[in-house]
C-alpha cells in the first residue's frame, strides 16, 4: 500500500505542473518587448528568459553564423539570436500567430517555417552552427530519435532543455525516464516523456554529441545541456601518441559506412596510458568528435573501442584518429563513407589450399582457400567482396590492402562447414560484377 500511495502522490505532483490557465490568461508563453515599448507579458518573464540565455555558452557576436530554433513558440530566442547577428531559421509544428505578430512588429528577417520535428532534415534546411532545442523533447514520443536528428543538424553546438523527472532535483546515479500515456504531466496530452537528468545527459551523448555538459538545473523541474560536436582544443595536445592499428565497421568488419544508418566504428589501438575509460579516450572522424560507448583492454597495451559514426560528415574518405587525456592524436586510418561500390572487370588468376598451397585444389579439413583477384576497387573490404565455390558462399577473412605489381590482391576465404567435396567453379563478385570462373577441386 505504501507504494500505491507514493505513486498517487507522484501523479498528483506531475498534474500540478500545469500552466494552462496562466497561459490562457496571458496569451503569451515568452515575454517580449516590442519596438513601441509595449511588453507582452508571458508565463516566462523577461528576467527568466535573459537568465536562461546568459547561462548558455552562446557567443554574443553571431555574425556569419546560422542558428536553428526548434519549437520556437513565440520566438523570443529566435529574435534574440537574430539580434546578435545570426541568420536564424525558426521552426514549429503549428503556426503561431504570436510569432507572426512579433515578427512583423520587430521587422524581423527570421525564416519562419511550420514543420514537424522529423521533417527538419539537413537536405531541407541545411546544417547550423547552433541549434536550440528548448522545451521540446518531452513533447515527443521518440526523444532519442529526435536528439539524433538534432545532432545531425548541428555543426558545432546544440542547447537541449527539457523537463526532468528527478524528485527534488536530487542526483541520481542511474538514467531512467517516465512515460506519460495520457495527461499525467501538466494535464496536457502532448507531454510524453520525463527523463531524469542522468538520462537526459545519456541521451545527448548517445545521439552522437562528442561532449555534453549540464549548464542549468533549476528548481522548476527543468534542465539544460550544452552539447558539442567537437572536442575542446586541449584534447590531443600531449606528446605521446597512440598507435591506431585497425578501423572497421562494428558489425560487418568492412571499411564502408552508410551515413543514412545508425552505424558504429570499432577501432583497435595501442596506448601506454594505463587505466583508460570512456571519459578519457577521444575519437575523431573528419572534423567531428565521437565519444566511446564501449572500451575494453585486449592486450598489455592494446585496446578496442566502439563509437557512433558521427552524423553530418561529407561523403568520401574520412580520417579516423584517437587520443587520450595524456596524449596527442594518433596516426589516421580512413573509412569510406557513402563511397560507390562499383568496379570494372574482375579476374581470378589462381587459387589454392590456404594451408598446403596446392594449386587448383584444397583439402576440406584445411578450412580455407587463398585466391588472387584483380579489378577490386580501393574500397573493397571483407564485407562487400563475395567469394563463391559453386553455390556455396565462402567468408573472406583477409584482403590484401594494396595490389601487387600485376594488379592482383590476395583474398583468404573460409569454407563453410556445410560445404560438400567435389569440383566447382570459384568466382568473385563485387556489386553487380562477377569474375571469370576458375575451376577448383575440393577434396574430402
Amino acid at each position: 500500500m505504501r507504494y500505491e500511495h507514493e505513486a498517487l502522490d507522484l501523479r498528483t505532483a506531475r498534474r500540478r505542473l500545469n500552466i494552462t490557465e496562466e497561459l490562457m490568461a496571458k496569451g503569451w508563453y515568452h515575454s517580449l518587448v516590442l519596438p513601441d515599448g509595449r511588453v507582452m507579458q508571458g508565463t516566462q518573464s523577461l528576467e527568466y528568459l535573459e537568465e536562461r540565455l546568459a547561462g548558455y555558452p552562446i557567443p554574443m557576436d553571431l555574425r556569419g553564423k546560422r542558428v536553428l530554433d526548434l519549437g520556437a513558440r513565440d520566438g523570443w530566442f529566435s529574435f534574440a539570436m537574430e539580434k546578435r547577428g545570426a541568420e536564424v531559421v525558426a521552426v514549429d509544428c503549428v503556426e503561431m500567430e504570436n510569432f507572426r505578430f512579433a515578427h512583423r512588429m520587430l521587422g524581423s528577417r527570421v525564416d519562419y517555417r511550420v514543420m514537424d520535428m522529423f521533417e527538419v532534415t539537413p537536405d531541407r534546411v541545411g546544417r547550423f552552427d547552433i541549434v536550440l532545442c528548448l522545451g521540446l523533447i518531452y513533447h515527443l514520443k521518440h526523444p532519442l530519435l529526435a536528439l539524433e536528428r538534432v545532432c545531425d543538424l548541428t555543426a558545432d553546438l546544440a542547447i537541449v532543455e527539457s523537463f526532468v523527472s528527478d524528485e527534488n532535483l536530487t542526483h541520481n546515479e542511474y538514467p531512467w525516464m517516465e512515460f506519460y500515456e495520457s495527461d499525467e504531466l501538466g494535464g496536457q496530452g502532448d507531454n510524453w516523456t520525463g527523463p531524469n537528468v542522468e538520462c537526459l545527459l545519456a541521451f545527448c551523448r548517445t545521439a552522437g554529441f562528442a561532449r555534453v555538459r549540464l549548464v542549468e538545473h533549476r528548481t522548476d523541474h527543468r534542465a539544460s545541456v550544452a552539447c558539442h560536436r567537437k572536442w575542446e582544443p586541449a584534447v590531443g595536445t600531449g606528446t605521446a601518441r597512440p598507435t591506431l592499428q585497425r578501423v572497421l565497421h562494428s558489425q560487418n568488419h568492412g571499411i564502408n559506412f552508410n551515413a543514412a544508418r545508425d552505424e558504429y566504428i570499432s577501432a583497435w589501438f595501442l596506448s601506454g596510458q594505463p587505466a583508460l575509460c570512456c571519459d578519457i579516450v577521444f575519437a575523431q572522424v573528419g572534423d567531428y568528435g565521437a565519444r566511446p560507448m564501449y572500451l575494453t583492454q585486449v592486450g598489455e597495451r592494446a585496446w578496442q573501442m566502439n563509437f557512433k559514426l558521427p552524423p553530418g560528415l561529407c561523403p568520401g574518405w574520412q580520417p579516423v584518429r584517437v587520443s587520450t587525456s595524456e596524449s596527442g592524436w594518433s596516426n589516421a586510418l580512413e573509412i569510406a563513407l557513402d563511397v560507390s561500390t562499383t568496379c570494372g572487370a574482375l579476374h581470378v588468376k589462381g587459387a589454392c589450399d590456404g594451408a598446403k598451397y596446392s594449386f587448383g585444389r584444397a583439402e576440406l579439413q584445411s578450412g580455407w582457400i587463398t585466391l588472387w583477384v584483380s579489378g577490386l576497387p580501393v574500397n573493397a573490404d571483407l564485407n562487400n567482396v563475395r567469394v563463391y565455390l559453386g553455390t556455396a558462399r565462402l567468408t573472406p577473412d583477409y584482403l590484401q590492402a594494396e595490389p601487387d605489381s600485376s594488379g592482383y590482391r590476395q583474398v583468404n576465404a573460409r569454407l563453410p562447414r556445410t560445404i560438400e567435396p567435389g569440383s566447382a567453379d570459384l568466382v568473385v563478385r563485387f556489386g553487380d560484377v562477377e569474375s571469370n570462373a576458375f575451376p577448383f577441386v575440393l577434396a574430402g
